[in-house]
């Protein structure tokens, strides 16, 4: 690879850098629960707070228009933080929350957030088109809607 794409490639990176503190979640910010949401390549992971002296977690979501939370998983144990749940489809919005329980009995606080599926994209050609700059090439995805979005999957290869 050329300095002038190692160097241009350099500058993509600090940009996707900058650019990643605009992800697509949103949080109640008021209690504890789900930590962070992001977008894989298998589906979407879900990671959140350990409370201590709980038994396990039940990871609920919201799909798209529904108005109910389902129960999608049981995570026994406090050691394990984070699930990925594989069954979500490109486009659609879910909203996870995480309640710890001990025994039968669920605690009552619990924030959620919330996220779109996006499908990752794959890079298909890379182009050096000139001076310090080249271009990208990647398979399509139709739920993707600019360059933010585009940039912010990039940077989770």
């Amino acid at each position: 690879m050329s300095r002038s794409i190692r160097r241009s490639m350099a500058v993509l990176i600090g940009i996707i850098l900058v650019l990643s503190v605009f992800c697509v979640t949103r949080a109640d910010a008021a209690s504890k629960g789900v930590k962070s949401i992001k977008n894989v390549n298998s589906g979407i992971r879900v990671t959140w707070y350990e409370e201590e002296g709980q038994s396990g977690y039940h990871v609920y979501r919201k799909a798209e228009t529904s108005t109910r939370w389902n129960l999608v998983a049981t995570v026994k144990g406090s050691d394990n933080l984070k699930w990925t749940d594989k069954s979500t489809i490109n486009g659609k919005r879910y909203r996870y929350k995480v309640v710890s329980f001990k025994g039968k009995k669920e605690k009552s606080n619990s924030a959620y957030k919330t996220i779109y599926r996006v499908k990752t994209p794959r890079i298909t050609k890379l182009y050096n088109i000139g001076n310090k700059s080249f271009q990208i090439r990647t398979n399509k995805n139709p739920r993707i809607t600019g360059y933010q979005e585009l940039v912010y999957m990039l940077l989770q290869l």
